[in-house]
């Protein structure tokens, strides 16, 4: 299902238009998305090509947010990262193949696409006065690994012996039993021996541990309380794995002279696995789906069946805390998404997926957004740093739905201000054998200020950032502060330097550049001094086609600066008002043709990577610059697709007009549509009102 980012509007005139536009965003609401596409037949074209009120923009961050673009290699969606569960099983009463008795260990491992798994028998066996190592101790058990196909990408099996000298410095010991490893090397608490015995037969284990502590460690560090506390029985399989590692082990006794049964039912004969702790696991999955509303694919986060333990899969988008994107009042940060849940119906509360968003004020919190529950009951008790909320439209099964979140009315409804957002997460759980959980989401957008408190009038209090929230520092060498000469409201920013080089920047940015969006950022020249090297220049950085280059827009330079436009890749433009000190200048530039005429490249494939504002001088000199209000806007108005009349007008009858626009940048809530009745003697505008659609 596509969804067009259109408007369709109703009004009771007769139309011969202009239109105006603004750009808002409702907080939050939810619907299902229909299937159909419904279109308005079209009578006339018409384009609106005078100027329009601009409005400061709200651009999506979020990086590949229609999960089309896929890492192959990494199996996850480009600019996301994936983790999963990988399969990984135990079993402390097998019988199918044994040494001795009826019973033995079993354990079994594969990893998946993007994780590996580590299965294991675990003996804990504390803190003892007779497991004692310098008197002398020794292990045996025997082991068969039945199958190793991975061995050679890192498939292996190994004991991993935990010992303690008393006083919790360990000496440990990898024993490799299946293993291709190579270049194994000892270090000061780890001692590693490769054994590698066949594969697919019964072969025995038989160590004095004391011994093996001495040669690899020397006699220092035992003492008379040094202890074995801990055996491991290991099956690692690697990421990518073709099939199952297996080994089974049996008889395992840790003994000395006079004793030999520390190992609780180390030869598993109790068919009970008393004794041995295990941790079950099975896949979890990060793919791409064809079942979508925009593009050909969704994201796909699942557990499809579930064999035993549990399992999990999480693909999440982190942003640097030094470069979060502040919530501080409403309609600043807003999430879409569309989304559809299914899990089985009946198979019992250990079953659900949620929507994490982790806020950031010098402490993390975690509101977590459920999509839906095995019961379709939310779980979970709020504490101080996790919050538990459902989704609106929690439980429906198997139907898309469009939800928007304002995450400010978010952190305000569990008590959090003055935050950042600097993880997004998509998580689903599966504890329920024979069950199976899937989210599926896609168009996922961060509709926000790239440049995080364009106006700054914020200065956060939590000691990340100095001093604007959400902008770092070049240097920290300079003077950086709040002004009262603003352009608009209360502050901006005032960066001033001698002898060295400071200013502000954004870094590892996402927003799309498209040929609409300009620049609309105001500054303010306040010193300059001219008998050394001294400058002021905006710095945007941008992938074009997946290489950086980057655009200098110079406020203001000395005449003994240098401005070298030889490089291919860093490019410097004198802005209108170039050197103009005392006065608001304001920089609309068109980035998309700027790149393309500075580079001559094609800017079709272009995004912000960085923004910052750098500000020099040299010894004994004085650079002041002020910045203020640093948005973006969209300089393209909607466009007419069709005007529709109802019937033939007469005169004196009021007539519905039905209008359909369309615009290439979703976030459009209100169209301002100027229409006259006497060939523009007079001119009325009228607001127009969402007959079908919506605001998106």
């Amino acid at each position: 299902m596509e969804r067009k980012h259109a408007t369709v509007i109703a009004l009771t005139f007769v139309l011969v238009g202009l239109m105006f536009f603004s750009v808002d965003t409702p907080l939050v609401t939810q619907q299902d998305v229909d299937s159909l596409i419904r279109e308005v037949p079209e009578i006339n074209e018409q384009i609106a090509d005078e100027p329009v009120p601009q409005e400061p923009l709200r651009l999506n961050v979020v990086e590949n947010s229609d999960f089309e673009e896929w890492d192959s290699v990494n199996h996850k969606p480009e600019a996301w990262t994936a983790q999963a569960s990988a399969y990984q099983y135990a079993d402390r009463a097998y019988t199918s193949v044994v040494a001795t008795g009826s019973y033995a260990g079993y354990i079994e491992a594969q990893g998946n696409d993007i994780a590996f798994a580590s299965a294991y028998l675990y003996s804990n066996l504390g803190y003892t006065t007779t497991t004692l190592i310098e008197p002398g101790i020794s292990l045996s058990f025997s082991w068969n690994t039945l199958v190793n196909p991975d061995i050679q990408i890192g498939a292996e099996s190994f004991l991993y012996l935990q010992t303690d000298n008393g006083a919790g410095t360990a000496y440990n010991f990898y024993y490799y039993l299946s293993s291709a490893t190579t270049g194994l090397a000892n270090t000061s608490n780890y001692a590693r021996i490769m054994i590698n015995e066949t594969v697919n037969q019964w072969n025995v284990f038989d160590r004095n541990i004391t011994e093996d502590i001495l040669d690899v460690f020397g006699s220092g560090v035992l003492t008379s309380e040094s202890y074995v506390r801990g055996l491991w029985f290991y099956a690692n399989s690697p990421v990518g794995a073709t099939g199952m590692i297996q080994t089974v082990f049996d008889d395992i006794e840790l003994y000395n002279s006079t004793y030999g049964s520390w190992v609780a039912n180390g030869d598993f004969e109790s068919g009970a696995g008393n004794g041995w702790i295990i941790y079950d696991l099975d896949h979890g999955y990060i793919t791409q789906s064809t079942d979508h509303t925009q593009g050909t694919y969704s994201l796909n986060v699942s557990v499809p069946e579930m064999r035993g333990g549990s399992a999990y899969a999480r693909c999440y988008q982190p942003y640097p805390t030094n470069y979060g994107y502040p919530v501080l009042y409403p309609r600043m940060n807003i999430i879409e998404l569309d989304w559809k849940y299914n899990d089985t119906v009946g198979a019992g509360t250990s079953q659900y997926a949620y929507l994490r968003f982790n806020f950031y004020n010098g402490t993390t919190h975690y509101v977590h957004f459920y999509f839906g529950y095995g019961d379709d009951n939310l779980h979970g008790i709020n504490t101080t740093t996790n919050y538990y909320v459902k989704m609106p439209g929690f439980g429906v099964r198997d139907t898309w739905q469009h939800s928007e979140i304002d995450l400010f009315e978010v952190s305000n409804l569990v008590g959090l201000y003055n935050m950042s957002i600097v993880e997004i997460s998509i998580y689903a759980y599966q504890g329920q054998v024979d069950a199976g959980v899937e989210i599926l989401v896609d168009d996922f957008k961060m509709m926000t200020y790239p440049t995080s408190d364009p106006t700054f009038e914020y200065v956060e209090n939590w000691g990340r950032y100095n001093p604007f929230t959400g902008w770092g520092r070049y240097s920290g060498s300079g003077d950086v502060t709040q002004s009262t000469v603003a352009h608009s409201g209360t502050y901006s920013a005032n960066i001033t330097v001698e002898n060295v080089e400071d200013g502000i920047n954004r870094n590892l940015l996402y927003a799309d550049i498209d040929p609409a969006l300009s620049t609309d950022f105001w500054w303010r020249l306040e010193d300059l001094q001219n008998t050394g090297t001294a400058y002021a220049y905006i710095n945007m950085e941008f992938l074009v086609s997946g290489l950086n280059r980057i655009i200098r827009y110079v406020l203001g330079s000395s005449s003994t600066t240098t401005l070298d436009n030889s490089s291919g890749s860093v490019k410097y433009i004198l802005v209108d008002g170039y050197n103009e000190t005392g006065a608001w200048n304001h920089m609309i530039r068109n980035m998309t043709a700027d790149i393309e005429d500075a580079f001559s490249i094609s800017a079709a494939d272009c995004s912000l990577f960085y923004f910052g504002v750098h500000v020099y001088a040299a010894a004994g000199m004085r650079t002041s610059l002020l910045v203020d209000d640093i948005n973006f806007i969209d300089a393209e108005p909607p466009s007419v697709d069709s005007v529709l009349y109802d019937a033939t007008p007469m005169y004196y009858e009021d007539v519905l007009v039905r209008v359909s626009t369309a615009d290439l940048r979703p976030g459009v809530s209100t169209l301002f549509v100027l229409y006259t009745i006497d060939s523009w003697s007079s001119a009325d505008i009228s607001i127009g009102v969402y007959d079908q659609g919506d605001w998106y």
